[in-house]
């Protein structure tokens, strides 16, 4: 019998939606320090909907995606900083 994975739950789903707004919010890069937090509010409608997926392998995949897209800002920021400092 293969091994079934089981799908996200709904607190899987909302650390994973958790993440992706923070990751995108305006200033969370410069300015984030750990356990800082943020208000949010959501509406969700009717019951059983996902906020992301509930596919365990796409939300793995969109969560290395968004490490990434992190890495490359970071990079982009650190790149642009030197020449940030040089005109104040």
């Amino acid at each position: 019998m293969a091994d079934q994975v089981s799908p996200l739950t709904f607190a899987d789903q909302l650390t994973a939606l958790s993440l992706q707004l923070q990751a995108f919010s305006s200033d969370s890069l410069a300015t984030a320090t750990p356990y800082q937090s943020q208000t949010y509010q959501l509406q969700i409608n009717g019951s059983g909907g996902d906020l992301t997926t509930s596919d365990r392998g796409i939300q793995i995949q969109l969560l290395d995606n968004l490490a990434r897209t992190v890495e490359s800002r970071l990079a982009t920021t650190a790149t642009q900083l030197p020449e940030l400092e040089t005109r104040c």
